[in-house]
Formats: structure tokens, C-alpha cells, sequence
């Protein structure tokens, strides 16, 4: 593993130049990083976004909560996912 790199990446669908997934299947594309856990946490609520992010190599994909105890409760079950 590089130590250059990141242990895991976390990601929102909704990035301004490009898509989460767009994002995660270029990742996802390079042998240097397929090995890293990406998971997606986003506001988008279309089962087709969750469908294809877990499709292309996220470990989750979890909508935003709206307080301060559901984000950490959010967190924890995405690392979770994802270790």
C-alpha cells in the first residue's frame, strides 16, 4: 500500500464540476487506487444514484442527515461500511 495515499475516501454524489460517480469510476478506473474504500454520502435521494455508486465500487452510499447527532451516527456507520 502507498503511504502517500488515503486509508478511504468519502464522497458527495452531488460535486460541482463532476459527479460523485463520475468521480468514484475514474478512481475506481486506476489500478493505484482501487484498493481505497469509497464511500458516497450525499443529499441525493434518487435510488438510481445509490444504485449505480454501490454498482461501481462504494462501499455505502448514505443520504445526509439533518443534525448534528444523525451526522455523527452517519459517519460512524459509513467508516463502518468501509474499514
Amino acid at each position: 500500500m502507498d503511504a502517500e495515499l488515503p486509508s478511504h475516501l468519502i464522497l458527495d454524489y452531488n460535486l460541482p464540476i463532476i459527479s460523485g460517480f463520475e468521480l468514484l469510476t475514474e478512481i475506481k478506473a486506476h489500478r493505484r487506487y482501487q484498493h481505497i474504500p469509497v464511500g458516497v454520502y450525499s443529499n441525493s435521494i434518487y435510488p438510481k444514484h445509490k444504485e449505480e455508486c454501490l454498482e461501481g465500487g462504494a462501499c455505502a452510499y448514505l443520504t445526509k442527515s439533518s443534525t448534528a447527532q444523525g451526522l455523527r451516527n452517519d459517519m460512524k456507520l459509513l467508516l463502518s461500511h468501509c474499514l
